[in-house]
This record gives structure tokens, C-alpha cells and sequence, in this order.
């Protein structure tokens, strides 16, 4: 079954992810305005399943998103070369769709086929659908892919395996990912500030700041939301991620998840640990 975004709405859906990846958009959102267009928004990248089939969400993080066509001809190989647009960055996710024709796009590959990796260069070959008599087609390739500084950030990196996981329906990997990439983000937030703010070793606060990771939630959090004078993130942001922090605990402590976790729930968990990680880097400016 074909996934197709008819083109008023795939302009609407630029509108929408323009506003989604600006950060001053986020900074009203967090200060308690337009909370509800924010939602909205949300829930049309992450909970709407046939736009999240198109790797809209990727959007949010930094990744950056092509679309071109390409001409299939029957029982030919077609060089899909991405790496001018991609340079030293990374594929994270590609899409074919086939014009009429009769014909559509299989990937070829070596003696190991990649399975977690995309190319920038596709080697790719024509196979006939229903039609005896296929004819050139032609075929529209949207691909996202990320920088090599976004594909450094483990941070961010992390959260992309996060939602990489949940669109596969892994929901171990998916609360693993999302909670290590809030880890890493907080940890180096948390050494930013105390340079920044230049805390002494021998003070106090430096054991909320340098401590395990749900202490650094309960305690260190608030302390740096504190030292920023920003307001906090909204109660159901922070009771979302807890609920991804136990179930992480669960598979790194008892070896696996002792709840079960549906597409909805982890569609919730998904959205509210991005907005976690916005708020960690626009509020307090995590580098």
C-alpha cells in the first residue's frame, strides 16, 4: 500500500514543521503561551500514524528533509546517489513512492544485506507490480538524513534510535534510547552549569549535580531550573518521562519491561521525552 501526501496538505505540513523547529516557537510554549497550537502540532507529527510513516517527526531534531524523482526502466539497475545532498552526514530514513507505470524500486545490496544502515549510494532495480507490460516509471524518493555534528551528538542521536525504535514497534530500544539521550543532555547540561556558574566542589549542591540519575531529576533539575529563573516544564512532560525512566530501569535492572506498554502510550512517551529535550536545550541552553 502506498503512503501519498497530497501537495496542499505536504505545503501545510512544511508550515506546521517550520514552526516545530524554531526554537523561539519553543521558548513561548515552555513561558505557559500557545501551549495549545504546540500540542497540536505534536500530536500531528507523533500521533498521526501515516505522517510518521513519512519520517516527519525527524524534523524536530535537527534533520533535514529531500525530495526528488527519479526514472525507473524495466529490467535495468538504477544508481540512486544521495551523497551530494548528504556529504558526510547520514541517511536516516528514506521512502519510495512509484508513478503509474507497472514498475517500483528494490533495494540490491552485497553478500550482507544492510539492515540498520542506508547509504547515501542506492544501488536500486526495477521489478513489474501487477502490470505484464511495465513501462518507465517514475518513482519520488523523500529521504531524511542528519549532519555529521547531529549524527556526533549522542544525545540527539540517541533520540533518533528512539523514534527509529518506536515507528518498528521495539518498545525496549525506544524507552533505552529516549531515556539515554535525556541522560546524556542533562549530564552535559549539568557540567555546563557548573562551570558557568562556577559551583565550588565543596559546595552542597555539587552532590545533587553529581548524582545518580533519578536524584539529578528530583533534585538537581529543579536546582538548575532555579539557577536559570525559567519556569518548569508542565507536570505531564516530567510524569511521562518517569514512566520511560521505570521502564528503562525495569530492562537494565530485571531484564526486562514489567508493564506492558501500547502504541499509544509509547506515541505519548515518544512526543513528551522531545519535549523534555527541548526544554533541556532551549530553557537552559544545553550545548
Amino acid at each position: 500500500m502506498q503512503n501519498n501526501i497530497p501537495i496542499d496538505i505536504g505545503n501545510k505540513l512544511v508550515t506546521a514543521i517550520n514552526f516545530l523547529a524554531n526554537d523561539m516557537f519553543f521558548k513561548i510554549y515552555f513561558s505557559g503561551y500557545m501551549t495549545e497550537r504546540i500540542d497540536m502540532l505534536i500530536k500531528l507529527l507523533f500521533l498521526n500514524t501515516p505522517l510518521y510513516h513519512f519520517g516527519l517527526h525527524y524534523s524536530v531534531l535537527g534533520c533535514k528533509c529531500e525530495l526528488k524523482t527519479i526514472l525507473l526502466k524495466p529490467n535495468e539497475k538504477h544508481i540512486l546517489d544521495l551523497s551530494n545532498i548528504v556529504k558526510d552526514g547520514k541517511v536516516i530514513f528514506i521512502n519510495y513512492t512509484p508513478g503509474s507505470g507497472g514498475l517500483a524500486p528494490i533495494q540490491m545490496h552485497g553478500n550482507t544485506p544492510f539492515t540498520n544502515f542506508i547509504p547515501s549510494v542506492i544501488s536500486l532495480y526495477s521489478i513489474p507490480l501487477v502490470d505484464n507490460n511495465p513501462r518507465d516509471t517514475s518513482v519520488s524518493v523523500l529521504y531524511w538524513y542528519c549532519s555529521k555534528e547531529l549524527s556526533a551528538d549522542v544525545a540527539a542521536n540517541s533520540l533518533i534510535k528512539g523514534f527509529d525504535a518506536f515507528r518498528l514497534q521495539d518498545y525496549n530500544n525506544m524507552v533505552v534510547n529516549l531515556h539515554m539521550g535525556i541522560e546524556f543532555l542533562l549530564t552535559r547540561c549539568i557540567e555546563q552549569i557548573i562551570k558557568e556558574y562556577n559551583i565550588s566542589t565543596e559546595n552542597i549542591n555539587i552532590h545533587k549535580l553529581r548524582s545518580s540519575f533519578s536524584k539529578k531529576m528530583i533534585k538537581a533539575f529543579p536546582y538548575i531550573v532555579s539557577l536559570k529563573k525559567v519556569e518548569m516544564p508542565s507536570s505531564e512532560i516530567l510524569t511521562s518521562f518517569k514512566e520511560v525512566t521505570d521502564a528503562r530501569n525495569d530492562i537494565a535492572h530485571k531484564g526486562k519491561l514489567q508493564v506492558i506498554i501500547t502504541e499509544s502510550k509509547a506515541r505519548i512517551m515518544v512526543s513528551n521525552t522531545f519535549l523534555l529535550y527541548k526544554y533541556i536545550k532551549i530553557m537552559l541552553n544545553a550545548k
